[in-house]
């Protein structure tokens, strides 16, 4: 075999939640030539939570979780808000306080936030805001949080909207004592 070859290829168009790799080989049946495929090695980057099982923990008062939903895929069941979401990133957050919740998205696209309870078999929505319909300064949203309950809060973008439905993110939740 003195032609070995390195291959690298870029599937992040293909990515879905189905996708599989496949290796296929035609000589043109003409030669009888074969082939040996051997060390292969499949490898990705980029978003981990964008599946609602992979959500990511955030913690009240800490300092804002970068991300980017660039090459995210959507999970989980359509916003309430919107019709058109795309590109969805998942956290939790184990409320440690009853009272008034401020999750801030800090996105540079037409971001939704959407807050459940439940888990990600069952979610139930409680929350779905997209106030910042330009995609200028992300969504502040605010939720009356319980001691010991768990939320998963989900940011996705919206397609056919004003401005683009992907793009970085900071998200951060703190407790706050009056709405806006």
């Amino acid at each position: 075999f003195p032609n070995y070859v390195h291959a690298v290829l870029d599937l992040s168009p293909f990515r879905s939640q189905q996708m599989r790799v496949i290796f296929e080989y035609d000589d043109g049946d003409s030669y009888g030539w074969w082939i040996g495929l051997d060390n292969i090695k499949v490898t990705g980057s980029g978003v981990a939570n964008d599946i609602c099982v992979n959500a990511q923990p955030l913690f009240t008062g800490a300092v804002c979780q970068p991300a980017n939903n660039t090459t995210a895929l959507f999970d989980g069941p359509v916003p309430t808000c919107i019709d058109k979401p795309v590109a969805g990133l998942w956290y939790t957050w184990q409320a440690d306080f009853s009272g008034l919740a401020k999750v801030s998205s800090g996105a540079t696209f037409n971001d939704v936030v959407n807050v459940f309870t439940g888990d990600c078999a069952n979610p139930q929505a409680l929350l779905c805001e997209n106030h910042d319909e330009h995609g200028f300064t992300g969504e502040g949203a605010y939720f009356l949080a319980q001691n010991g309950v768990t939320y998963y809060i989900r940011i996705c973008g919206k397609v056919g909207g004003f401005g683009v439905s992907r793009g970085d993110v900071c998200v951060k939740l703190e407790q706050v004592a009056t709405p806006p």
